[in-house]
């Protein structure tokens, strides 16, 4: 095979040369100073990369910057239930909390994930 066959052949890894998060912590740092917990340093199960800012809270518009309050904001009454929900259950599968934990089907529809659960902790609770 010639040396251009043989490169095609081969297999590349990508590997996150920026934190992906740097234009989020470039305004938000005080918050991200408090982020303890598994989400902290738990990996996304979708893309198998850590999670991110934008994972749960969404891409910010170019108007982000000015103000405009345009990510998911959890527990603001802008948001329905099922909407802040959903993003939750993006990771968190309802059938695996449905056997480990409690009955999701009335939680999913009526209360809040953030109601309970601290997303931003200020120290593990572990």
């Amino acid at each position: 095979a010639t040396p251009a066959a043989q490169a095609s052949d081969d297999r590349y890894e990508v590997t996150q040369q920026r934190n992906p998060d740097a234009a989020c912590l470039d305004c938000h740092k005080p918050d991200t100073e408090g982020m303890h917990g598994k989400h902290a340093s738990v990996i996304n199960p979708n893309n198998k990369l850590p999670v991110t800012c934008t994972n749960c809270h969404g891409q910010p518009s170019p108007q982000h910057r000015e103000g405009v309050k345009d990510v998911m904001r959890f527990n603001e009454p802008m948001y329905k239930v099922g909407e802040q929900n959903s993003v939750c259950m993006s990771c968190h599968l309802p059938e695996q909390l449905q056997k480990a934990f409690w009955p999701h089907d009335v939680h999913v529809t009526k209360v809040a994930c953030a109601s309970c659960h601290s997303l931003h902790p200020q120290q593990d609770t572990m």
